[in-house]
């Protein structure tokens, strides 16, 4: 290893760079001996920086403090071993101070520390100068305070106030702003209650008099009254009475009715001679009293009972009815009235009738006591209980019984519509039924039972299972039935009681090392861009990779192995200087442009590198604080931004969309 250039002995040859080199001597036997150097060329480094301070500065690169400005060196050792120079470009600016007298009222903000004062005093701040140092501005601040009073007043319509001349015409709260002998101000408010002059009018409507409750006197006539009173404000309040003044009126009648009246002034039926009174409104809204002189003749009324065949002619109407019933007839009677005669009239018929009956193989008629085997229409005349003949007709359809029988096979139980009945067990049943022609139909049911039967199993499987029963794949612990067909045609039900265990392969990462989420698991890490070669000795939860690469861990655990995703080391080896902290790459995910942002670094060469290797893009010597990286033409995927400065290298992982 050595720094900036080696010179070889053995070929006096001197390299500059790295690498593996060879040269050909010729050994004490006087054969060829082969020498390889093996060489590392580290290079020495320099860097400066720009300082602005306040009054003195010390530098850690040399434990130096400087009160003047000025550039200076300091020589290190860098990483590598070599020599870095440091350079300090250092500007040393000063502080510096001043007062200011302020006198105000009541409070002070200054405008210097926008702080609100409310008491005299001397107040220190310390601002920045154009300099960037310390400034210590003091505030000398004399406070003095302003006053207040105020003064309750009441008046009538208008008030002045002296204290501004001003005239007021409604209440409220007035203030007025004078000053004090400490040149404050002194407010004065007026609270004032300005009262006013007020009037009314009511209308009312009375019936032959109205006494007022204003002036407790008592009006007959029509007219406009007033009174003046104090209205709650203390001033003059004209109280207005529009009165109108209406008249009760009276009148009769004379009636004469049969039986009954009903009086419209009152809706009330009168059954007696009499005087009666009501007292009603008049169309003023007044009472008028109505009086009825009612004179009452009565009705009469008589009644017959009467039984006659088919029809009856009553003579007190020269009416003919066929029919039974009650029938009245009104006369008038010598008074003049209603006279009403009833007859209570009982009609019987002479009749006939027919009768449609349907039976099973025979009918015996209860008309004529006689059995019938077969369908026809037949007669017989009777007498019905008014003593009158009744022919009957009896139309008769017979109708024949019949059977039959039906084989069945079924599974555990079968429900025979025939009868509603269910069955479990083989053997021959009947049930008597009524056919479509209303008679009696015996079926027989020749039954055989045939049963179902099931069975399960109990199965534990790693992250899937496959059941034969159903060819169906289950990749969640449960309880599953299928439902098969035994050789005796019925159901054969299968249960599969399944455990499904899983391996948790979740790793989380923190460059340079991998830890497997799973834990009480057994690991063995893998290096995946090795051909995913075992890594010897590598079984702990967490790996640290030394080298940059891809890897993986294999988890066993609950019985079950699986492999996680490969995960990506790329920052080994890659060594940093604080101005990368500032260096930003956005967006990030990308769609294709991303911008690099560089701070402070100088002299700036980028790398792109796809996730397998590959060197995409190199960018050399960029002078500009920010540059713009198209990886439009690239595949979605991951890749490395390589930035190298001054010797010194960051790294940055970019996801491109």
């Amino acid at each position: 290893i050595a720094c900036d250039s080696y010179l070889w002995s053995a070929n006096s040859t001197t390299y500059t760079g790295s690498g593996n080199f060879n040269a050909t001597l010729t050994n004490l036997a006087g054969c060829d001996s082969v020498a390889t150097l093996n060489l590392t060329i580290n290079n020495s480094n320099s860097g400066s920086a720009n300082v602005i301070a306040c009054d003195s500065y010390l530098w850690s690169a040399n434990s130096t403090t400087y009160t003047g400005s000025g550039n200076f060196n300091a020589t290190l050792t860098n990483m590598a071993g070599c020599d870095s120079v440091a350079t300090l470009n250092l500007t040393i600016n000063n502080s510096n101070a001043s007062s200011t007298n302020v006198i105000a009222c009541d409070t002070y903000t200054w405008a210097v520390n926008s702080t609100t004062y409310t008491m005299s005093g001397n107040y220190p701040t310390t601002l920045t100068n154009a300099a960037g140092c310390d400034s210590v501005i003091t505030l000398n601040l004399t406070i003095n305070n302003s006053n207040s009073g105020s003064a309750n007043v009441s008046a009538c319509n208008t008030y002045t106030w002296s204290a501004n001349g001003t005239t007021y015409l409604t209440t409220g709260n007035y203030t007025a702003t004078l000053t004090n002998v400490n040149g404050c101000d002194s407010v004065a408010t007026l609270n004032l209650f300005i009262g006013s002059f007020s009037s009314s009018s009511t209308s009312v409507s009375a019936c032959n008099s109205y006494t007022w409750t204003q002036t407790g006197l008592t009006y007959t006539t029509t007219g406009n009254y007033s009174d003046t009173i104090l209205n709650g404000t203390g001033c003059d309040s004209i109280i207005m009475l529009d009165l109108t003044v209406n008249y009760s009126n009276s009148g009769s009648a004379n009636i004469i009715a049969c039986d009954s009246y009903t009086w419209s002034a009152n809706s009330t039926t009168y059954t007696a001679n009499g005087n009666y009174t009501v007292t009603l409104t008049n169309a003023a809204g007044c009472d008028s009293v109505a009086t009825l002189n009612l004179t009452i003749n009565n009705s009469n009324s008589g009644s017959a009972n009467v039984i006659a065949c088919d029809s009856y002619l009553w003579s007190a109407n020269s009416t003919t009815y066929t029919g039974s019933g009650n029938f009245t007839a009104t006369l008038t009677n010598i008074a003049g009235c209603d006279s009403v005669a009833t007859l209570n009239l009982t009609i019987n018929n002479s009749n006939s009738g027919s009768a449609n009956v349907i039976a099973c193989d025979s009918y015996l008629w209860s008309a004529n006591s006689t059995t019938y085997t077969g369908s026809g229409n037949f007669n017989a005349t009777l007498t019905n209980i008014a003593g009158c003949d009744s022919v009957v007709t009896l139309n008769l359809t017979i109708n024949n019984s019949n059977s039959g029988s039906a084989n069945v096979i079924a599974c555990d139980s079968y429900l025979w519509s025939a009868n509603f009945t269910t069955y479990t067990g083989s053997g021959n049943f009947t049930a008597t039924l009524t056919n479509a022609a209303g008679c009696d139909s015996v079926a027989t049911l020749n039954l055989t039972i045939n049963n179902s039967n099931s069975g399960s199993a109990n199965v534990i499987a790693c992250d899937s299972y496959t059941w034969s029963a159903n060819s169906t794949t289950y990749t969640i612990t449960g309880n599953y039935t299928s439902t098969l067909t035994n050789i005796a045609g019925c159901d054969s039900v299968a249960t599969l009681n399944l455990t499904i265990n899983t391996v948790n392969i979740a790793t989380t990462s923190s460059d340079p090392s991998i830890t497997a989420s799973a834990t009480g698991a057994v690991y063995q890490w893998i290096d995946c861009s090795n051909g995913n070669q075992v890594l010897s000795g590598e079984i702990s939860q967490t790996f640290t990779a030394t080298t940059n690469g891809d890897y993986a861990v294999i988890v066993t655990e609950n019985g079950c192995t699986d492999t996680s995703a490969c995960v990506t080391i790329a920052t080994i080896g890659l060594e940093t200087i604080s101005q990368f902290d500032e260096v930003a790459l956005f967006p990030n995910p990308t769609s294709g442009v991303v911008t690099i942002k560089f701070g402070a670094l100088e002299n700036k060469n980028v790398r792109v590198i796809s996730i397998t290797g590959r060197i995409v893009q190199v960018i050399e010597d960029i002078s500009t604080a920010s540059y713009q990286l198209n990886l439009s033409d690239e595949a979605p995927g991951v890749y490395f931004i390589e930035i190298e400065s001054d010797g010194f290298r960051k790294q940055l992982k970019l996801i491109k969309e």
